[in-house]
């Protein structure tokens, strides 16, 4: 067992979000500030964060890598919608590893939009950890980590699965995945 920390729909640099979720932020500047500090206070420098993707909405690739580069952890990302960075991009600015939509990984998918019971079957999952829809938590199997759902910061979760998986295995996912090489 091992835990680890999940998160989802930050939408740094989408400043519109915080008026579309009624997020309590003056500002997208107060918002990436505030956000990196709660991420910083819940995770330490040893721990893996899963981040189930929408981390950003726009901004360039020096914002990206600053912003990456402040947040403690050993970061894997599902990309969501709203990552219009290339997944090679996201490993570039300091992801540790990216997966493109989804990562099935023993009896977990992790992914940013929920996926259906049929996928959940089919590639032997029981759990789905997901983002994506804000405000909506749907119940067992699907759990939703996105920040207006969690409290915007990252929080601890038990899985049945241990840091070496987490850190090297490929599991089920789509064709781009993409590991830094530490």
């Amino acid at each position: 067992m091992t835990t680890i920390k999940a998160i989802s729909d930050n939408h740094f640099f989408h400043e519109n979000i915080i008026r579309y979720c009624n997020r309590p932020f003056q500002s997208n500047d107060d918002m990436t500030e505030q956000m990196i500090r709660m991420w910083n206070e819940s995770v330490e420098p040893t721990d893996i964060v899963v981040h189930m993707g929408d981390f950003v909405c726009g901004g360039s690739f020096s914002r990206l890598k600053e912003v990456v580069d402040q947040l403690n952890g050993y970061k894997i990302l599902i990309t969501g919608n709203h990552d219009g960075h290339s997944v090679t991009r996201f490993r570039r600015a300091g992801f540790d590893r990216v997966f493109k939509h989804r990562w099935s990984l023993g009896m977990y998918t992790f992914s940013h939009r929920f996926q259906t019971k049929e996928y959940l079957e089919e590639v032997g999952s029981r759990y789905n950890l997901h983002g994506h829809t804000h405000k909506h938590q749907y119940g067992d199997p699907y759990f939703s980590f996105c920040v207006d759902v969690i409290g915007y910061n990252p929080v601890p979760v038990k899985v049945d699965l241990t840091e070496e998986q987490l850190k090297n295995e490929s599991g089920i996912s789509t064709p781009e995945i993409y590991t830094r090489v530490i």
